[in-house]
């Protein structure tokens, strides 16, 4: 029996060190990396439902590049890039539930990714930052509009 808990105690006790040696690899290597950043500029995607403008939601993305290559590459095809990032979100946003608030920032960033791969190839952005993002009722733009003219 004392063998037994002996030999409970050891896994227990290596598994526990484990992790945490691992995570201290894991932010070594994140440290040496250089990152190169692509700002994308400002994304405003039009919500329209039954033929009228019902929000806007409005983006900033900057994309993280694999390395310098992939960087030069992305900044010649932004506008290919902006394409695939408005068809994305228009086909997304355009799918929710009418009411639905707010902006899921895991959905767009994975949609994002995607859409940007499709754009300029595989390998090479290695992550979508989304610096901002919001929305705003088309009622309150116009209105806003009105007061300023």
């Amino acid at each position: 029996m004392s063998l037994y808990r002996v030999w409970v105690l050891t896994i227990l006790l290596v598994f526990s060190i484990l992790p945490r040696v691992y995570a201290v690899e894991k932010t070594q290597n994140l440290v040496e990396d250089n990152p190169e950043f692509v700002p994308i500029p400002s994304l405003a995607v039009p919500i329209i439902r039954e033929g009228r403008v019902e929000k806007y939601v409005f983006l900033t993305v900057t994309l993280e590049m694999i390395d310098s290559d992939a960087k030069d590459v992305a900044e010649l095809y932004i506008p290919r890039i902006k394409d695939a990032f408005f068809r994305s979100l228009f086909d997304y946003f355009g799918s929710l539930r009418p009411g639905t608030l707010g902006v899921n920032i895991r959905s767009v960033k994975a949609r994002l990714m995607n859409a940007g791969k499709r754009a300029i190839g595989e390998n090479k952005i290695k992550a979508v930052l989304i610096q901002n993002a919001f929305e705003q009722d088309a009622d309150i733009r116009a209105t806003d509009a009105k007061k300023s003219q």
